[in-house]
Formats: structure tokens, sequence, C-alpha cells
């Protein structure tokens, strides 16, 4: 049974980036303070150092008696210590290393990296550093390494998108020992989006794109459709609650799965068609039953630059929130009906398409009054439900708080600091909004694009969606577009067909 290690987080960190570093003349100081410190808990990455043949020798005694200082410590007394044997250290770092990208994640609804992401990226490459030191070729241990460097692709910015990958990087980057395996690329996406690995999943979806269909080929030059393993897999990924891995898997899938139909072909439509209907503007829903309230919260959210979408009643909420991409907010009253507020935001958070909206329940200023005790029972009800807040409607909430007398500002409005609350701190700032936006209007550019060239290729498309990207009278024969560099429609009558309808 492993000890616990006593060693400073920092310190220890600090330590093991120089052990993971490519500069061995720091790998025995750093082996020798993590022995003295009795950092019991990172015996998983000195078991490369004591197990490579070709490691120098000063360093694989120190890692060796590092090993056997842990092994003193925390076994019992009659257990003797021998030195690990090649396949013990693979099964250890295997281990290691699927407990690390099992790790929850430190801010679910935020989706750019922290700091604690940081730290786990980076013990994740070590280990999969390891194990390729070692040889391991086992097929979990190789799907762990190919996830690692999925995971190791993600920048500053707020996930991948298509442009952020050359031509070529990710077939290098799911290259294993063996060469490029898609049906383990598949197991790789099924593996990331059981995890909460969205973006990670998303670029393994793009890596079996990149893989059966290169850039340099014509789309229509593709014949053999996908296997169909890798096929489930993609069309799992339509189903998990992340628009760029959604998008990811619709586009590969029509792509390269081959003619329809197939279990998943029309849903790789309605993910395509609801993508398309981005026009690059962040859109609140704004529900509540009295209309008078509901233009008082449009106009207050309008003031941070939001496009206002209002209903009146719960299921209007829902299907104003599914039917559009751009939704990125719901802000929803507590006394709505046809459902009930709490009932409406389960079916939010049920939504089958795209990512799912933040909700703010707006409290009335009389809701807490008499015996019924409302704003209590709604605390209590939905403090359970994870992205939805409480928020009130006072003035101050859109407003900023300003001294009557002097006109300087006491406080900013409440808005901004309730959604970073509710949904990270990305939706909340101008630069994650815009780049959310552009990522948006991207995919549906892309997939306005590909829808095209599914009706070229004779797929069955609803009416509505045919009419409005101006695909009715399309003409039938060879697309003429290459892949991955999609021709985007021509902007006006794209913003034309794609503007939101009148409520």
């Amino acid at each position: 049974m492993p000890c616990a290690g006593s060693a400073a987080a920092d310190t220890k960190q600090s330590l093991l980036a120089q052990l993971g570093s490519a500069n061995l003349a720091s790998w025995p100081a750093a082996i020798a303070a993590l022995d003295a410190l009795g950092a019991d808990d990172v015996t998983e990455f000195l078991l490369a150092p004591a197990v490579v043949p070709d490691t120098p020798p000063e360093i694989r005694d120190l890692a060796l008696a590092a090993l056997r200082h842990v092994h003193d410590r925390c076994a019992g007394p009659r257990e003797s210590w021998q030195p690990p044997t090649r396949g013990e250290a693979v099964a250890r770092i295997t281990r290691r290393l699927d407990g690390v990208l099992a790790m929850p994640k430190a801010a679910p609804f935020d989706h750019e990296p922290t700091r604690a992401d940081a730290v786990r990226v980076r013990e994740a490459l070590h280990l999969a550093r390891d194990l390729m030191a070692l040889g391991a070729t086992e097929p979990d241990a190789v799907r762990l390494v190919l996830l690692t460097r999925l995971e190791a692709l993600r920048g500053p910015a707020p996930g991948p998108v298509s442009s952020e990958f050359e031509p070529g990087q990710l077939t290098a980057v799911l290259t294993g020992p063996d060469g490029l395996d898609i049906e383990a690329v598949a197991d790789v996406l099924d593996l990331a989006a059981s995890r909460g690995l969205f973006a990670a999943a998303a670029a393994a979806a793009r890596g079996i794109e990149e893989a059966v269909l290169p850039p340099d080929r014509p789309l229509d030059a593709l014949h053999a459709p996908l296997p169909p393993a890798v096929r489930q897999a993609l069309v799992r990924g339509l189903a998990v609650p992340d628009a760029e891995l959604q998008f990811a898997a619709a586009r590969t899938l029509a792509l390269a799965a081959g003619p329809p139909p197939w279990p998943g072909s029309s849903r790789v439509v309605a993910v395509l068609a609801r993508a398309a209907t981005a026009t690059g503007s962040d859109r609140v829903v704004v529900a509540h039953h009295d209309a008078d309230i509901a233009h008082e919260l449009a106009a207050g959210v309008s003031r941070f630059g939001y496009r206002p979408a209002i209903v009146s009643t719960g299921r209007a909420a829902v299907l104003a929130a599914r039917d559009h991409a751009d939704t990125v907010l719901v802000i929803l009253g507590a006394r709505i009906v046809k459902p009930s507020a709490f009932e409406t935001v389960q079916f939010i958070q049920e939504q089958p398409y795209g990512d799912i909206p933040p909700v703010l329940v707006v409290i009335d200023p009389f809701d807490d009054y008499a015996r019924g005790r409302f704003l209590t029972k709604s605390i209590l009800k939905f403090s359970r439900v994870p992205c939805v807040a409480l928020v009130d409607r006072m003035e101050s909430f859109f407003n900023p708080t300003i001294d009557a007398t002097t006109g300087a500002e006491l406080a900013p409005a409440r808005f901004p600091q309730a959604l970073e609350d509710v949904a990270g701190a990305v939706a909340a700032s101008a630069d994650g909004r815009s780049t959310r936006a552009a990522r948006r209007l991207d995919r549906g550019r892309q997939a306005a694009t590909l829808l095209a060239i599914l009706h070229r290729r004779e797929w069955e498309l609803p009416p509505d969606v045919c009419s409005r990207l101006g695909l009715a009278a399309a003409r039938r024969g060879p697309a003429e577009y290459n892949h991955p560099a999609f021709t985007p429609p021509p902007p006006a009558p794209a913003d034309a067909a794609l503007s939101e309808p009148t409520r």
C-alpha cells in the first residue's frame, strides 16, 4: 500500500519537471531530492529511469535506490524488495497515467485550460514519454499515450478549431508504435469522451478524417466507407453534449462514412443543420410569463451585446434554446409555467445538439413573501442542478450603481459576475465570447457547405434546411469542393438565410 507523500506540492512538481526534461544532467539531483523529501507518491516516475536499458548507470542506481527506500517505508517487514521488471513498470505506469487522465477538470463549464489542467497534462506527458521509452505496445498503454498527445495539443484558446491543425499534424500525433490504426483512434475518441476530455475527442474525430481523406484528395475520390467500429464510435460522439465534438464527428461521418442509410446518418444531418444556423452573435433566450418583465430583462441583457429572443412559456424556452446554435444563455422566470421552471431547466439540459446553455433563474422581488417560502424552496431545488443560478432583477443587476451626488460608479453591474459564476470566466469575458462566436460562425459556414455536398450526393435533407440554405435547386453532380479548405457560401445570401425568424 503506498504511503502518503510529505513533499510540498510545488516543490514536487518542480522536481518532476526536471526529471521530465530532456536534460539528463539534471536528473540525478531531481531523483536525489525526491528521495530525500520522501515523495512516496511519485514512484511511477522513477520506474523508467530504473528499467530502461540505456539509462546512464548513475541515474539508474539513484532511481533503484529511491524505489527501494519507498518500499522500505511503505511495505511490511516481511516483504522483500526486488527491482522492478519491464512488464511491472509498464503496468504500473499505465495505471498511473490512466488515473491522471481520469482526474476531474478544475472548471467543468470553463473550456479554457487552468493551472491544474496544465499540471495534469505535464504529468501525463511525462508518463507517456516513459511508456514510449519502455517500448510499450500493450493496447491500453498505446491508447492512453495517444490520448495524452491529443490533450497536449490544447492551447490557450478555448478548445481546438479546424484552422489550428496543420496538415498531417493529427496523423503524426495519432501514429502509434505499429503505425496509424484508425480503430485505435476510435477507441481513443470513446476514451476521451467518457472522461469529459471533449477537445481531445474532437481532435480524434478530425484525426480519423485526416487519415482516411488526405487534404490533397478531392472529396469524391473516397469510395471505401469507414469500418463499422469507427463509424459507431463517431456516431456515439454525436450524442455527447459538446458542440465542437458533435460537429467534428458529424463532419467526419458526412465525408467518409459512405452513403446512407446507416444508424446515425439522420443525426449527422441534424447536427450539421443546427450548426448551420450560427450567425456569429451571442443569443439569449428570455422566458417570462409577464411580457413587460420579459422586455425589461431583454433590454438589460442587450446592453452587454447579446441578442435576446423573448418567449412566454417553458416549452417555448426549450424550443428556442434548441433551435439555434448561437444560444449561449437562457434567462428564465422562476414562476414560468407549461412546464414549470425546474422542468424547463431539466429539458434544456437534455437538449440533443450543441453545448448546453447556462440558465439564470430570475426571482421576482415578492417571491418570498407570505407563507409559501417560494425563494427558499427554489434555492433548495436548484442548488443540486449544475450550470444554473438564481438571480434577482433589481436595477443593479444589469446597471452599475451610481452615486447620486457625485455621479461616480460605486459598483459595476452584477450580471457579468453572475454569468462567470455559472458558466466560467471565458463565457463572461469579451475575448472569450468573441472567440467562441467566431468558432460557431466557422462551424456554421463549414456545415452549410457540408450540407450542400450531401445534397449533391443525394442524401435526404429536411425541406426547411434545403430552403434556408438555398439547396432546393442545387445542381446534381460531382462536388467541386476540396478538403479541408471548404469554400463557404456567399456571405450575403447566407446571412439572409440564417437570420432568426420573427417570434
